[in-house]
């Protein structure tokens, strides 16, 4: 009997930790969003505030992982940003919406992510957007790698 009692506190206490990131990460998106497609025009605190932001979402369990395991690679970034930076025009962007979602559907652990990514995706509009999105994109790339 103790030894259920023990299981289901543990689990209990595992959920709510599980939870408490989720919340973290959607209070850490809810900032950074209405930014990511205004980088470009960001003064130099602004630029400051959006690299802390960047660097909260990163570090956060959900993105990162835990206990060694990463939920995210550097790998699979970079691959997106890859075909990201060769693209020069706000329509291109949109091209990018199928591979989120295979690498979404093909690793569980990424959907938030990816999600995330396609919600901006759907907003960018013009150059300086593309712009500023390719340079979130490759903060992303940066601070994943100084969690390496």
């Amino acid at each position: 009997m103790k030894q259920n009692q023990y299981s289901q506190k543990h689990s209990e206490k595992f959920e709510k930790k599980k939870d408490n990131a989720w919340e973290n990460m959607n209070k850490i998106w809810q900032e950074l969003e209405p930014i990511i497609l205004k980088v470009k025009q960001l003064d130099r605190n602004g630029y400051n505030n959006f690299c802390f932001h960047v660097q909260e979402y990163v570090d956060n369990p959900k993105f990162k992982g835990t206990h060694g395991v990463k939920n995210i690679t550097t790998s699979k970034i970079r691959n997106i940003f890859s075909i990201l930076k060769k693209m020069k025009a706000p329509e291109e962007v949109v091209r990018l919406r199928p591979s989120l979602a295979y690498l979404s559907g093909r690793d569980k652990k990424t959907k938030f992510f990816m999600n995330h990514l396609d919600k901006v995706i759907k907003n960018i509009e013009t150059k300086e957007q593309l712009e500023s999105f390719q340079q979130f994109f490759e903060a992303i790339i940066c601070y994943a790698k100084e969690n390496d």
